[in-house]
Formats: structure tokens, sequence, C-alpha cells
């Protein structure tokens, strides 16, 4: 049977087996060489070869006329209309016959949520991302182990056709078997006959300091998986970046107003402040006057040499929202008592006088 396979050694089992051991033979290799539990090219074609062999020698009929020397391994082809034909054969001869079996997998888009703090420091951040994996009830095979698949009868258990649907001839996934090469009637519950599941995958992505709002990350290989052959997608990442209730961004500085009750502003004292690290502490000297900027060194922005800006604190003094009589007699009690003194208003009035 010159170029013909030999289905018989293919499961293993010599030419005057019984219905039963070509049965068990292929219900073991099929499940050891699916290609859903193994993506290796070698593993795809061996389940080929294997559910080939089986469609061919498992039938009592094609199993005399394979006996009888007949059977080929071409890959179909569909024609196309004959001016097709005709101005895609010069087209085949200048370029080829694409192909495209090989079908990698689509990107995922995911919107990530930051805080304004993660992303100035550039703080990683941890995605749960839905993952395609092998369906464990059927071991990725996408039908029941009862169940036997029969080889597609459009491609002939290659998974691929050879057709010209755009003037040049290309071979394309068999839309009839998704590019399997087999057809099973009775789908695995679990996966409905797609032999995988979604499972929950953790993906680290790692954030550059001062991340802007609207920023696009792409983490490699994280999408979608590819099949026969093609390579896996990315997962592409936008973060939006949530406004700080206080603080903004000014180059590698960060900016904050505070407001400063003026009886603090005039004995000074020590106040806590937000920042991208956390609260802290800073000190008010005496006296600090309306619009007064404290500079808290090294609290800003990370740089590219790791350097990190400050953060500028900007003192908006603040009056008492309101005096009764009796608080208010109390308060010139202790302003008398404690003698101040107020330059610039003393020398405003005696100019007046002199004038």
């Amino acid at each position: 049977m010159s170029g013909i396979p030999d289905h018989y050694a293919t499961l293993g089992v010599p030419r005057d087996a019984d219905d039963g051991a070509i049965k068990h033979a292929y219900k073991l290799l099929a499940a050891r060489y699916h290609p859903d539990r193994d993506r290796s090219a070698e593993s795809a074609g061996r389940f080929r070869a294997v559910l080939e062999a089986y469609t061919v020698v498992g039938d009592p009929a094609r199993r005399a006329a394979y006996d009888a020397g007949l059977g080929d391994g071409t890959v179909p082809y569909e024609r196309g209309s004959a001016v097709a034909e005709a101005v895609g054969g010069i087209l085949d001869r200048l370029f080829g016959v694409r192909d495209r079996t090989a079908r990698p997998g689509r990107n995922r888009r995911y919107r990530l949520p930051v805080s304004f703090a993660d992303a100035m420091r550039g703080t990683p951040q941890t995605l749960a991302v839905p993952v395609d994996h092998p369906c464990d009830a059927c071991g990725g095979r996408g039908f029941p182990m009862e169940t036997v698949p029969e080889l597609c009868a459009r491609c002939h258990g290659g998974g691929t056709i050879a057709g010209r649907p755009f003037l040049r001839a290309v071979h394309a996934a068999c839309p009839d078997c998704d590019g399997r090469g087999y057809v099973f009637a009775t789908p695995c519950p679990d996966c409905a006959g797609r032999g995988v599941v979604a499972r929950t995958q953790h993906f680290e992505v790692p954030l550059a300091p001062g991340t802007a709002d609207g920023a696009r990350l792409r983490v490699r290989g994280a999408g979608e998986p590819g099949r026969f052959g093609g390579a896996d997608g990315d997962l592409m990442v936008e973060v939006s970046v949530t406004p700080h209730r206080h603080l903004r961004r000014a180059g590698q500085d960060i900016v904050l107003t505070r407001p400063l009750p003026v009886t603090v502003a005039l004995v000074g004292g020590r106040v806590s402040v937000p920042t991208i690290d956390g609260q802290r502490d800073i000190k008010v000297p005496p006296g600090s006057g309306d619009g007064t900027v404290l500079r808290m060194a090294g609290y800003g922005v990370p740089g590219e040499d790791g350097a990190r800006g400050d953060q500028l604190v900007t003192l908006a003094l603040e009056l008492p929202d309101a005096l009764d009589d009796a608080a208010r007699a109390e308060l010139e009690r202790a302003l008398a008592a404690a003698a101040l003194t107020f330059p610039a208003s003393r020398r405003f009035e005696e100019q007046i006088d002199e004038s």
C-alpha cells in the first residue's frame, strides 16, 4: 500500500485484530495524544493519525476497502469560480499558497483602576483574569471518553481545506469541524464541547512611577490561547488612575493645600498631611502666614534614576466660623495678655496719622 499510511501500526494492533481490540487501542491513544491536552504540533498530528486510523479500520466496510489498498491523504480542495481559479492561479505561482491553519489567540482587554498613590509610586498591580484551561471532565477532548468521534467528512480528518476565497489559494481551518479534523455528536456537558473551561488566573502588571491616567500596558502571552500552533494573544491593560481628594502631581513634585487654623499658624505646631506614602506629620513654624509653602523633601514622584521629588504643602489660614459674645471677650483678653505686636499694621496706622 505505497503512499497509504499503515493504520494498524498507528493503532499498535495486528492486522487481524478484532473490533474490540481496535476500539480499546483507539481510546487509549486518543486520550494520550489529544491536542487540547498537549498543544504540540507532534501531538496534534499524532491524534489525527489515530482518529483517521480508527475511522478506517474501525468500520467494517472501510476496513475492507483499506485492506484492498484504497485510500489517500490529500487535502481536500474546494474550487472557486472559473475567473477566480484563472486569476488566482497566476497569484499562486507568483506568491505561493497561504496557510491559514494556525490561529493566534485574541487579545484580552482589561481596564485597571489604580489609586493615585500606587500610580505615583509605581506599585505593581495584580489582575484576576479568567483564562481557558483544559476541561478536567473530558481531559480537554471536548467529548466524553465513551463517545467515539468521527473523522470530518469535509476535510477527511486533516482539519484543513484548500480553497480560493479571495483569488489566492489558501489553506484554512475546516469550518465543519473548526479545524479539529473530527466531529462528535455528544459534547462534554462541563465545557459544552469546547475542551476548555475558564478559570481565574492572576497576573502581575508592573507600573512605572508616575503612571498617568489612560496609560496602556501590554502583558505578552496573557490573552486567549492560540490554536493549532498559533501564538497566544496578549493582555491589553488600560490604566484608570483614581484622583486623590487632596494630592495633585506637578512634574516630579506632589502639591497639597492644607487648611490651617490661624491659632496654629500664630504659635506653630505639628499637623498631619496625606502623602503618597501615607499620613505624615509636618512642623509648622510659629508666625506662618497665609500661602506659606512648606517643603517635604523626598515625598514626591520617583524619577528614572530613582530619586524622588518633593511634596509642597501650601498653608491656607482658616478663621473660626463665628464667635459669640463670650468667646469674643475671652479671645480679646487672651490677645491682650499675650501682648502681641503687629508691625505692619502699626506702621500703616502711623502713616495715616502723618497724612
